[in-house]
């Protein structure tokens, strides 16, 4: 302890736990600062963030009670919250006092940072969704019998939807609006789209999860707070269905049109005039061909320029600048029409002896006109040129996605599934397991991918941007760092910490072996009879 709560000085990353018991928290006094916060510390290498911060309560505080436990807030330090039974607390040398405080008891010299967050963990649910909103706990949050999650509703712009083979472009201004947003209070939530897309009676018994509330707009995107029922639910929603699907009806007439560019359908959505469902999915058509972005679980899983370009946001404005235009040209067409009977009248005159004067003013007259007309057409062949480069950008886009959606081929598969398998055995070792591949993902993605997730494991490439290597030196990268994973998942040291074991399983030979990691005292301290101390007193006689 001693940098905890650290927020912008500090590279090192740190972790903590809040214990919970009865509504009350347990805090304990630093020796050096002085203030009351919670135990926790610096990472070593190769922990994980939940690894050090059990390690850190167990030196700190005596022990760390088994129990549900998550993340409260991400960050430089990460803190875990877990609701527990009051325990026995034995302090080492870097703490003075400890207590358990109820969020109404706290001491003056508290840190910031731990007050704030113990206000808003004591909150009601509507309190801890307002928090989530606003970033200032992570997601989800479990509250009583439901869990709390950051979910989209829908994004805007464009993507692709394998089901039809076809490209969508949902123009942000009918749905990044308050009406819309207001119309997504009390959404269903259900567990994947049913069959025929629309619910009926017994689809929503069977798959209703929970609601949404407090909606708001996010970037280009709709998201809200999920009130989540279904713990099973939640549970797969931080692991196998981590995105959104929205199902939006279109029923006025003409709200949408559907036009083909290169050969690819591209429908262009309007006015939604029902919003029915919102299902929580593997991977939803508003990720935009990256990984399963729909739930916040606290990390950024795609970066923006791996996005979908917004290329029909400028297709669509210049189509009704298209519009205004003809509009604007018929009033000009109208106009030059008056002005040429206009000017049959003003020659006239000139013929019936008008002054010279007034000849030349019909003559300037009619020269400001054709520059006029000059001008405009040469403004509608620049608008022409634009449209067409516009166009020209989608056609290159689609092309770019078409790339990305090529089926795989036998070869392909059966490399996505070798390095699948060989992912796999390394996260077990952990008590973990790894993504299936992308739609799409090639082989050497899919790999590197999943090497991203071993790599903090590797002293030797931790630091490493697997993106920039290719082929032949990856291979030997990948090897080193499974190597190395597998090297600290093995080693007690890096294991449960002192005083704690942890499982390790593995399948050999067609059997599953389980292997312990960690402090044998553990489970043979019970087992160990005190010890006697004997003092024999030579002098006595």
């Amino acid at each position: 302890m001693g940098k905890e709560f650290t927020r912008s000085d500090s590279s090192e990353a740190c972790a903590g736990i809040l214990f919970r018991a009865g509504g009350k928290f347990l805090l304990v006094l630093h020796a050096v600062e002085n203030r009351w916060m919670g135990p926790g510390g610096h990472l070593e290498s190769g922990e994980t963030a939940e690894q050090a911060a059990v390690r850190e309560c167990i030196e700190e505080v005596g022990s760390c009670p088994d129990g549900k436990r998550w993340v409260a807030q991400h960050g430089d330090y990460t803190t875990f919250i877990q609701d527990c039974k009051p325990f026995d607390v034995r302090l080492n040398s870097e703490s003075l006092a400890f207590n358990w405080f109820g969020a109404d008891e706290l001491p003056e010299n508290m840190h910031p940072a731990v007050a704030n967050l113990i206000a808003d963990l004591s909150g009601n649910e509507l309190d801890i969704a307002k928090a989530i909103q606003r970033g200032e706990l992570a997601s989800p949050q479990f509250y009583e019998s439901m869990a709390l999650f950051d979910v989209r509703v829908t994004g805007t712009g464009t993507s692709y939807r394998s089901a039809h083979d076809e490209y969508v472009y949902r123009p942000p201004e009918n749905f990044l609006s308050d009406e819309f947003v207001e119309r997504c209070n009390g959404l269903p939530l259900i567990f994947e789209h049913p069959d025929k897309t629309r619910l009926t009676t017994e689809e929503f018994r069977n798959r209703s999860i929970g609601i949404i509330i407090l909606p708001y707009i996010k970037n280009d995107e709709v998201w809200g707070i999920a009130k989540v029922f279904d713990l099973d639910a939640a549970e797969l929603m931080q692991t196998s269905h981590t995105s959104t699907s929205p199902m939006v009806a279109f029923r006025k007439t003409g709200s949408t049109a559907s036009i083909e560019i290169d050969g690819n359908q591209v429908l262009i959505e309007g006015d939604p005039s029902f919003i029915e469902h919102l299902a929580v999915c593997v991977a939803g058509v508003w990720d935009k061909g990256g990984e399963p972005s729909g739930i916040n679980l606290g990390d950024s899983i795609m970066a923006d320029e791996d996005k979908v370009p917004a290329w029909a946001d400028a297709l669509i404005k210049r189509f009704d600048a298209i519009e205004a235009k003809e509009k604007e040209r018929a009033d000009a067409e109208e106009k030059k029409e008056k002005e040429r009977a206009d000017a049959e009248e003003a020659e006239k005159a000139k013929l019936k002896g008008e002054t010279s004067e007034e000849a030349k003013k019909v003559e300037e007259e009619e020269e400001r006109k054709e520059r006029k007309d000059s001008e405009e057409e040469k403004k509608r062949e620049e608008e022409k040129a634009d449209s067409a480069k516009v166009i020209a950008g989608m056609a290159a886009e689609i092309k770019a996605l078409n790339a990305k959606l090529q089926p795989l081929s036998n070869a392909d598969r059966d490399a996505l599934s070798v390095a699948q398998a060989k992912a796999d055995r390394v996260a077990q070792m952990f008590g973990d397991s790894v993504n299936a591949p992308l739609y799409g993902e090639s082989p050497i993605a899919y790999r590197k991918r999943l090497a991203e997730k071993f790599k903090a494991h590797s002293k030797d490439f931790a630091e490493i941007k697997l993106d920039s290597l290719d082929g032949p030196t990856f291979d030997i990268v990948e090897a080193k760092i499974y190597a190395d994973a597998q090297t600290v998942a093995l080693a007690p040291a890096t294991g449960a910490g002192r005083g704690r074991l942890m499982p390790i399983v593995t399948k050999e030979n067609g059997r599953e072996i389980t292997r312990y990691s960690g402090d044998p005292m553990a489970w043979m301290a019970p087992f160990i009879s005190p010890s006697v101390g004997i003092a024999i007193n030579k002098g006595a006689k």
